[in-house]
C-alpha cells in the first residue's frame, strides 16, 4: 500500500495530466506549478493529503488565459483576506493564479521542472515557503516546517 507521499504523488500527477488536456498548448511554457502540489512533486511529506493543483502565471498570461472558454473566473480570499483573482478549469481540480500573496511571478520565473512534472516547472521551496508564512494558516506553518525538515536532511 502507498504511503501519503507516494499517494499525493499519483494524485499531483493525475490532476496535471487532466489539466493539460484543458489548457491550451500554447501557453504551458508559462505556467508555473506551486503550493502543496510543488511540496508533493518534490516528495515532501506534509501530512495530509493534496488534492487540487495550483498553476502560477504571469499577468500577461493571466490576461490571455480569461478568454478561454474551460476557464471560468472568479476570486476567492487568501489567508490575509485579501481578494486574489483565479481562473479554474473545469472538471479538473485545478486553479490559475496570477498572484500569491508574498510573491510574485518574478520570484519563481526561473523554477525548473522535476522529472514528475511533465516538464511544468516547479517553484522552489524557498518561494512556497515564502508564500505560506505570508498565508499564516495552520496548515501553511505545518508545511513550512515538513519543508524544514525536508531541507535539514541535507545537512550533515
Amino acid at each position: 500500500m502507498p504511503n501519503l507521499v507516494e499517494e499525493n504523488m499519483e494524485k499531483v500527477q493525475g490532476i496535471i495530466e487532466i489539466f493539460l488536456k484543458k489548457f491550451p498548448p500554447n501557453e504551458k511554457k508559462n505556467i508555473i506549478i506551486f503550493g502543496s502540489s510543488a511540496l508533493a512533486l518534490r516528495n515532501i511529506d506534509i501530512g495530509r493529503s493534496i488534492d487540487d493543483l495550483d498553476v502560477f502565471v504571469s499577468d500577461e498570461t493571466f490576461g490571455r488565459l480569461k478568454g478561454e472558454n474551460n476557464l471560468k473566473f472568479s476570486e476567492k480570499c487568501g489567508g490575509d483576506g485579501e481578494k486574489v483573482p483565479v481562473l479554474k478549469i473545469e472538471n479538473c481540480n485545478a486553479e490559475v493564479l496570477k498572484t500569491f500573496p508574498g510573491i510574485n511571478f518574478e520570484d519563481v520565473k526561473g523554477s525548473k521542472p522535476t522529472k514528475e512534472s511533465s516538464d511544468i516547472p516547479v517553484a522552489g521551496l524557498k518561494e512556497v515557503a515564502q508564500w505560506k508564512l505570508c498565508q499564516g494558516r495552520k496548515k501553511d506553518y505545518e508545511d513550512i516546517i515538513a519543508i524544514a525538515n525536508e531541507l535539514i536532511k541535507d545537512f550533515p
